[in-house]
């Protein structure tokens, strides 16, 4: 599934992993980000694969391209968070690219919290 791996994490690029991951995952929605979380099929993997995709409603690509670089920031800053042989995909929703970085963090960050919460009764 995973087509990069940096540190801690691998990358989702493949538009059939993101749907995979989509139809599968649990979703978690916050003002900024939409959280999807499912397991892994296949073999366990040493760490978690994480997508960040933009939703609709970008003026242009340019403020498309921000707000993913900010989503990809923000889950790098959060790794810790990702739960090995798991898949996540985040959904940047218009205006992240405009909002102040921190909050961005704490907002992600508790909603990784609430689905790490599920992956862990998930396990059992």
């Amino acid at each position: 599934m995973p087509s990069k791996s940096i540190g801690d994490l691998s990358w989702i690029g493949r538009r059939e992993d993101i749907r995979k991951v989509k139809a599968a995952g649990k979703r978690l929605a916050s003002n900024h980000f939409g959280v999807w979380a499912c397991k892994q099929a296949g073999r366990e993997l040493p760490r978690a694969s994480v997508g960040v995709i933009t939703g609709r409603g970008f003026e242009n690509a340019v403020s498309r391209n921000a707000a993913k670089r900010r989503g990809k920031s923000c889950a790098m800053d959060l790794r810790e968070l990702f739960e090995p042989g798991w898949a996540y995909l985040i959904e940047c929703k218009p205006g992240v690219q405009e909002e102040e970085y921190k909050e961005l963090v704490k907002e992600l960050e508790k909603g990784l919290k609430a689905l790490s919460n599920w992956v862990k009764e998930e396990r059992r």
